[in-house]
């Protein structure tokens, strides 16, 4: 007999499913034009495209190190140091598949299970999803007055 894991019972990311109706619309009538999150909107830069196919071409790929190639990490950590004059080290830079997995590592790195987790509302939707996978409870709150609620009122929560 198989029984479910609780995280089965997370709702769903409704986005994916306004993608996969963007997508039939698409299908059938062709005039869609997605601007939903964070889909980029233009093809990728030309030295961009050239660098890929030189190292598709010519390099080995597979697998990387687990935070990300040291050479990127080096040049995201120089970027990030001459751009807000913050400097930064290359093993503070951690690269990932998109922010997803970033907010996943983030949010195991930084909760326990039980946590409650206060979560600006407009924002974006997946966290309560993510947090709820990971056993964290999380508490919306919009803008404005309400973000001068104390520790204590928190805790209560």
């Amino acid at each position: 007999m198989s029984r479910e894991s609780r995280r089965s019972n997370i709702p769903p990311f409704y986005v994916m499913d306004v993608w996969k109706a963007a997508a039939q619309r698409a299908r059938t009538h062709g005039d869609v034009l997605v601007l939903a999150a964070g889909q980029p909107s233009t093809p990728a830069p030309a030295p961009v495209l050239r660098a890929t196919k030189v190292a598709i071409d010519s390099e080995l790929l597979g697998y990387t190190e687990t935070f990300g190639i040291l050479p990127l990490r080096e040049a995201i950590a120089d970027h990030h140091s001459r751009t807000y004059g913050h400097p930064v080290h290359p093993d503070e830079v951690v690269v990932t598949t998109g922010s997803s997995g970033a907010f996943t590592l983030l949010f195991l790195a930084a909760f326990d299970p039980g946590d409650t987790v206060v979560v600006a509302r407009p924002g974006y939707p997946a966290y309560r999803n993510s947090l709820a996978a990971l056993g964290c409870r999380s508490w919306m709150r919009l803008p404005g007055r309400q973000w001068t609620d104390t520790a204590t009122r928190i805790r209560c929560r």
